[in-house]
């Protein structure tokens, strides 16, 4: 089982393979593995530059948002010499198609998809633009300090927080300010709705609750204390409401692999959150067991659509052209040796 797990971690085994950031890849592992309907494997863009070769009947390219300029370009030039080989995999999330936060969310507003608005930290006309309450975020979808953000009420407040950023070493660029809109429900809660795009199927993800604006999960004490939400995600699931605004932005976005979070305004209208083109999947071990039959049903349906993408296409030989790897190296060492 190991020595299998280790191969499909390198892509020797065919099937579908995910290639991911270096700090990506452990979001993964818990949908990676050989499997009767499909074997997936994960492979890291670091390690894909020094792989002789690999095999993959079907390739997503994750962590579109981390990817720098330079490596988009390159990897967007090594994904065209892909499909043109005479046998080619299906690829998903061809770069550069995939909108990164910044152009969606300005994309949306500018299509009058949502009223909310994203600025840059590193533009000077932020403090002047922007409409409070607002949040800060890293640009590419990771929370700052690994914390809640907190909410900003004024220009003097995000004045001050970028003000402590600097003081505290950390560059304004990669960076941006999201104004923030009260989603609340007459309940109290706030609520956060996902659904997995692979391929050409839409599947819902799951419905998470919490009494804090900015929802991550839900916890197993308010699942305790209000069971009917766990009936409440299990008939999102069942009906998937939404689904033909949810797929417009999809393609809007050119994101073919991923998982959009949107939340509901009391008229119907949606507001988008991200889409996350490296998702992150749970061990079933840590799901509740009030919401374990939801999150298998998902499960399910997930790893069905992938097997469909990964059966498009036979199981093609792929490798990262070797002069472009060791030219890079070379050049490394020569502004090395000069220093």
């Amino acid at each position: 089982m190991i020595a299998s797990r280790l191969r499909l971690a390198h892509g020797i085994d065919g099937g579908l393979v995910f290639l991911t950031h270096w700090h990506g890849r452990n979001t993964l592992w818990p949908l990676a593995g050989p499997g009767e309907d499909v074997s997936i494997g994960v492979i890291d863009f670091r390690r894909l530059r020094a792989l002789p070769s690999f095999r993959a009947s079907a390739l997503v390219i994750c962590d579109v948002e981390r990817l720098s300029v330079e490596d988009e370009y390159r990897l967007a030039e090594v994904v065209r010499c892909w499909k043109a080989q005479p046998q080619a995999p299906r690829i998903l999330n061809t770069p550069p198609k995939a909108m990164r936060r910044f152009a969606l969310m300005k994309t949306l507003r500018a299509r009058g998809v949502q009223n909310i608005d994203i600025y840059r930290l590193d533009d000077p006309a932020t403090l002047d633009r922007i409409s409070f309450p607002c949040f800060i975020r890293e640009e590419n979808g990771h929370i700052l300090d690994d914390v809640a953000p907190a909410l900003l009420h004024d220009r003097d407040a995000l004045a001050a927080a970028v003000a402590d950023l600097q003081n505290a070493g950390h560059p304004l660029f990669g960076k941006v300010a999201i104004e923030y809109e009260d989603l609340r429900r007459a309940d109290g809660l706030y609520t956060k709705y996902s659904y997995f795009r692979a391929g050409d199927a839409l599947i819902p993800a799951h419905k998470f609750f919490s009494d804090h604006w900015f929802v991550k999960t839900v916890s197993s004490d308010l699942l305790a204390a209000r069971p009917e939400l766990a009936a409440e995600e299990r008939d999102f699931v069942e009906t998937q409401p939404y689904k033909e605004e949810v797929q417009e932005i999809f393609d809007m976005a050119g994101v073919e692999y991923g998982r959009i979070d949107f939340s509901v305004k009391p008229d119907g209208a949606l507001v988008v959150f991200e889409i996350n083109t490296n998702p992150n999947h749970r061990h079933e071990k840590v799901i509740p067991q009030v919401r374990l039959e939801t999150y298998r049903k998902t499960r399910a349906a997930l790893r069905a659509a992938l097997a469909e993408v990964a059966g498009a296409a036979p199981p093609a030989e792929l490798s990262w052209p070797r002069d472009a790897y060791w030219a890079r190296w070379r050049q490394r060492i020569k502004k090395a040796v000069r220093v």
